[in-house]
């Protein structure tokens, strides 16, 4: 039914995407830093979109029975961890990569990431909106750095590229399109889990 057609929609719009955009793909793909950052970037949005447009609002609604105002508590703490998160790796990023290098600041930022998931236990071991707050904030914050340390990077790349470096606006404004895509194919995804 309606899952089909969405995920009909979806795979049209990519493949003009992909058809409007094919010199901007060409350079993507010459450039494999520009590629792994790029792909790293906005494949990220399969999972993050379709968790907290689709899970944690199912989760505040179904399981936590606290309708919208339990949402949007749990949207203002991720938020927060992204923006404590944010401030913290601006600030302390640039020093961290130049003492560690590149590859094991972002091995530390990964690491990191992997153990944002262990709050969400949590969640469903003790469904609570006073637990439920601090865990997505903490979840949130654990996975923060890596997303804007690889945005960083791919900017360096794209600008380290000269070929990339003249059609950086179109691969921004097809990878924002491409995140879109991926957000929707993930909420897609999770909804019919």
């Amino acid at each position: 039914g309606w899952t089909a057609l969405v995920a009909a929609a979806l795979l049209a719009v990519s493949g003009v995407v992909a058809l409007m955009h094919y010199d901007t793909l060409v350079t993507i793909f010459r450039n494999k830093a520009v590629l792994a950052r790029w792909t790293m970037a906005t494949a990220e949005n399969f999972v993050e979109d379709a968790l907290f447009a689709v899970v944690l609002p199912t989760f505040a609604l179904e399981i936590l029975g606290t309708a919208g105002f339990g949402n949007g508590i749990l949207l203002s703490g991720i938020t927060l961890g992204g923006l404590v998160a944010s401030k913290l790796l601006v600030s302390k990023a640039k020093d961290h990569q130049a003492r560690m290098g590149t590859y094991r600041f972002l091995a530390v930022l990964t690491i990191g990431a992997s153990l944002a998931f262990i709050p969400s236990i949590g969640l469903w071991a003790y469904p609570s909106l006073a637990l439920a707050v601090p865990l997505v904030f903490l979840m949130k914050y654990l996975y923060q750095p890596i997303r804007s340390r690889m945005r960083a990077l791919l900017q360096v790349s794209i600008k380290n590229d000269p070929e990339a470096d003249k059609r950086s606006e179109d691969i921004y404004g097809l990878m924002s399109v491409v995140e879109v895509i991926a957000a929707g194919a993930g909420g897609l995804a999770f909804a019919w889990l």
